[in-house]
């Protein structure tokens, strides 16, 4: 790791965020270039990698919209925000 770099926990801490391009250009970068030199962070990668895959792969379905509803309103309910948030 360089004095820029990022450290195997912080890598893994942002795994999942890379995996779902949810990391800035500079921060997916740094977990990049940490991924391409340590040898025990890359095959974590790869692992989930292929398992976002293989799940992704299998999930051809829409859920209905009643449970896509249900879901989204639970997702505002927790940020505060839904029908039953008081503002």
């Amino acid at each position: 790791m360089t004095s820029e770099g990022i450290n195997c926990r912080a890598t893994m801490d942002r795994l999942w965020a890379l995996l779902d391009s949810e990391l800035d250009a500079p921060t997916a970068a740094q977990v990049r270039e940490h991924l391409d030199a340590c040898q025990h962070c890359y095959p974590q990668y790869d692992f989930h990698r292929a398992y976002r895959d293989f799940v992704a792969g299998r999930c051809r379905h829409e859920a209905p919209p009643e449970v896509r509803r249900r879901i989204f309103m639970s997702l505002l309910a927790e940020e505060g925000r839904g029908p039953d948030a008081d503002e």
